[in-house]
């Protein structure tokens, strides 16, 4: 029977950790109104880009509107009052100018909170974005508990690496990982983060993977296989993987002796994606 032999020879190895997980946006929330009122008018859908600030949907403001204008019509009443006794001081206690001054400051203060009120019935978007979710239609009444729109930054994604607690001694922040998406497409990202803690549960390290330079098809909830160095050497005696084989556990090899295929145990290393150390 012919066989194939290879020779034990030095090489650089490199051992790298293979996962799978979801992609999500750096950034995203859910928007919501901050106080009931009927849906006016929405100025975005699904899929536009905005910016910090922009309005993204206008509520019925009329309600606080007619009470803002009406809190400044007694405003201005109690501000003449006040010139009125100020102007009699002589006449007029002090106690009695320090009381409608109070109520001049309330009332300016009434004025502030509704005209707050009233911006609230522009929903600006919180960062740049991309709209991607429109849950309300023109005419629905928008609660606090009823989400508007969902924006998030799709510029920047992220995904959680769980390594092993062996493993990710080795891995440092910064480090480059290889992302490949369900078609094949190969992206590079940074770790950026990494948990303080050991989960007990499962014995893994959670690192946070941030990708920058995105291909044309990744996005928030899509499905990504990732690859991280965890160890290499240089230059260590080597084999395929092929030609080491497990007996009751243990690694052998054959090795040629007198013209005769003769089975060795040997001791292995570092594992590499096609060749170990031998």
């Amino acid at each position: 029977m012919k066989v194939a032999t290879v020779t034990v020879t030095p090489r650089d190895l490199d051992r790298q950790y293979a996962t799978s997980g979801t992609l999500r946006a750096r950034r995203s929330a859910d928007l919501v109104a901050t106080q009931p009122a009927l849906v006016d008018a929405l100025l975005v859908e699904e899929g536009d880009r905005v910016k910090e600030g922009d309005v993204l949907a206008r509520l019925d403001s009329r309600g606080v509107a007619l009470q803002a204008a009406a809190s400044g019509v007694q405003l201005k009443n109690l501000e003449r009052e006040l010139e009125r006794l100020e102007a009699a001081k002589g006449v007029v206690s002090r106690e009695e100018i320090d009381k409608q001054a109070y109520l001049v400051a309330e009332a300016r203060a009434a004025v502030k909170l509704q005209k707050h009120q009233v911006g609230l019935s522009f929903v600006r978007a919180p960062f740049d974005g991309t709209i991607t979710k429109r849950h309300v239609d023109v005419g629905a009444l928008a609660g606090t508990a009823t989400p508007l729109f969902a924006v998030a930054d799709v510029r920047v994604l992220e995904l959680d690496l769980h390594l092993p607690e062996r493993d990710a001694a080795t891995v440092k922040v910064e480090a480059e990982v290889d992302m490949e998406l369900v078609d094949g497409t190969h992206f590079s990202g940074k770790i950026v983060r990494r948990a303080p803690v050991v989960d007990a549960t499962t014995g893994t390290v959670k690192f946070t993977v941030r990708a920058t330079e995105l291909p044309p098809h990744a996005a928030p909830g899509g499905f990504a296989r990732a690859r991280v160095l965890v160890d290499s050497r240089l230059a260590i005696p080597s084999l395929p993987r092929t030609a080491v084989f497990e007996i009751e556990g243990a690694p052998h090899v054959y090795v040629i002796e007198d013209g005769k295929a003769r089975r060795r145990a040997v001791q292995v290393g570092l594992v590499g994606t096609d060749a170990l150390e031998i």
